[in-house]
């Protein structure tokens, strides 16, 4: 074994097992030497001179390439290639050898040849830029397959819908809810139009039959194309159970009311006759006169409704009590699933930050490998590849921020809302001294609220309004309260951009932006973050504005006045 390095620190380089077929000891000296000048990796390079050697190599020790010659000692052509990829499963394969023409070029890529070069085709560059690509491109769809595993785990039906309304994925959960196979969605159109948005019911009728369900849309990546991922949950036995719920409680308060009715009933008619017993009767004794005899019968049948409607009474609160348990039973169980869906988007959005910093590492080595090489369309294309890289990496980040918020523990406390408007607000004046911005914060305004998460709220509200109000010669941005039917409510107000009203549902769903990037920047999760923790705590948030004549935010916690 032997190895080739050109970098400064390990801890800095990506590292890779390489194994080299070659029975020309030249030709496999160039190779080395061509790795040698890689920059940013570590090449750990596996140097055998015939088919047999590396098959037998590759058994034993995995490697992330291999770098083959058609024409060995014991196997010649093609079908050194198609032998190899035998053992070989998974691993990308990168064919250079001193005969190519056009024919054999296409076979080596039909047979599942990742990269394809004569030897005087191939440089120090483009040789090991190939083996990277080879090793990343692999590494990509094994990073897919693993996440189309983790989808198909989820109870909840998963669905990812193309831009063009095409089904690209469906998990297990789907199929069974649907009632269809696998190959009735993939490549089919879904037959009804999805869009992000708020939580909506939906009914979906299968094998199960009619289903009533919530399906919840975001955008996302899906193979490197823009997708929509709807998420879908079966609430039918919730809603029954809710139902049920409901009927039992109106069957136990019409009892209710009929055994006060005949109890009251039965009192009057106990004190003209003077019974000790209070009991029920037929219309003989309600109509008997004080002076009747009343027969045994009569007297003994008097108590026979009143045991009817008192067994009813207790059988109906006993379902009653059944039906009140199951759905608390479904609560949890709803509460617990989003508990865990929570955790996935979390897990899932983590994941999804390790191969971005590698499309931007290797976008930034091509650029400052290639120099002056790279035409003017070439170099913007690299710049968009990065611009957008690092605009997912933000997006990203603003979805672990928005799963943290929803996951935290409150913990309520006093907090000094004034105080806390003050330090960001000089904050962002020192962010930019040249603008003149006016902040009018009310004093001793304080809340019962989790001191950490109302940071959170102001910070995107105070710096939403210092954002949109950078066209204006002289801003001015305002915090302060308004007391409704004894109720705090919390506004910011600025003289910036605004908003058209009509569009205002839109403002606090995920990713929802009433501005372009080039106008204002920005990833439009601030405002979902703040209604997520304004909820937390009880309370509502909405927004007024116009274009042009700035906006109002309020909010509503439980504050002390």
């Amino acid at each position: 074994m032997m190895y080739v390095e050109n970098v400064q620190s390990h801890k800095e380089a990506s590292q890779h097992q390489i194994l080299l077929v070659e029975d020309n000891p030249g030709d496999a000296d160039l190779v080395r030497e061509w790795l040698t000048e890689a920059t940013n990796s570590v090449f750990y390079l596996r140097h055998v001179k015939s088919l047999a050697e590396a098959s037998a190599l590759l058994t034993s020790i995995p490697a992330d390439a291999v770098i083959l010659d058609l024409n060995l000692p014991d196997s010649r052509g093609i079908e050194t290639l198609r032998r190899i990829r035998t053992v070989a499963r998974g691993v990308p394969i990168i064919v250079v050898s001193g005969f190519m023409d056009e024919d054999l070029r296409n076979e080596a890529i039909r047979e599942s040849a990742d990269e394809v070069f004569t030897k005087e085709e191939s440089n120090s560059p483009l040789l090991s830029r190939s083996v990277l690509y080879a090793i990343e491109r692999i590494r990509a769809r094994e990073t897919h397959r693993q996440l189309e595993g983790l989808l198909d785990k989820i109870p909840d039906a998963i669905l990812v819908v193309s831009d063009s309304g095409v089904v690209n994925y469906v998990n297990e959960a789907a199929l069974a809810l649907f009632g269809r196979d696998r190959e009735d969605f993939i490549g089919q159109p879904l037959g009804f139009s999805i869009e992000q948005g708020e939580p909506l019911e939906i009914g979906i009728s299968g094998e199960a039959g009619w289903r009533v369900c919530e399906m919840r849309v975001v955008q996302f990546e899906w193979q490197d194309k823009p997708a929509l991922l709807a998420s879908v949950r079966d609430l039918t036995e919730l809603k029954n159970s809710q139902r049920e719920a409901i009927e039992g409680k109106q069957l136990a308060q019409d009892r209710a009311r009929l055994l006060d009715r005949m109890l009251g009933e039965i009192t009057g008619l106990a004190n003209r006759l003077g019974l000790p017993e209070v009991g029920n009767a037929p219309l003989e004794i309600l109509n008997a006169r004080a002076d009747e005899p009343l027969t045994n019968e009569l007297l003994a049948g008097m108590l026979v409704p009143f045991e009817a409607a008192f067994r009813g009474y207790i059988e109906s609160n006993i379902k009653l009590a059944e039906h009140n348990r199951d759905l608390e039973d479904a609560k949890a169980s709803v509460e617990a699933a989003n508990r865990e869906l929570e955790a996935f988007s979390y897990s899932v959005a983590h994941d999804l930050r390790a191969p971005l910093r590698a499309i931007d590492g290797f976008s930034l080595a091509l650029a400052e490998e290639s120099g002056g090489r790279l035409d003017d369309q070439c170099s913007h294309y690299l710049s968009a590849i990065r611009e957008s890289v690092q605009r997912m990496g933000q997006l990203i980040e603003d979805l672990l921020e928005l799963s943290r918020i929803t996951m935290a523990e409150m913990r309520r406390s006093t907090v000094d809302i004034t105080a806390v408007a003050r330090t960001i607000s000089s904050r962002l004046q020192e962010s930019d001294s040249a603008r003149e911005v006016e902040f009018v914060i009310q004093g001793e305004l304080v809340a019962e609220a989790d001191t950490k998460l109302v940071e959170i709220v102001l910070e995107n509200l105070l710096s939403n309004a210092y954002k949109f109000s950078a066209r204006q010669s002289k801003a001015r941005i305002e915090l302060g309260v308004i007391y409704e039917q004894n109720e705090d409510v919390f506004f910011v107000r600025d003289n910036g951009a605004g908003f058209n009203l009509e569009y205002a549902g839109k403002l606090f769903g995920v990713f929802q932006r009433l501005h372009s990037s080039s106008e204002f920047e920005g990833t439009g999760v601030g405002l979902t973050i703040v209604k997520r923790i304004v909820q937390r705590h009880g309370g509502r948030v909405w927004a007024a504005g116009s274009v042009g004549n700035g906006a109002t935010f309020y909010f509503t916690l439980q504050s002390i006045s």
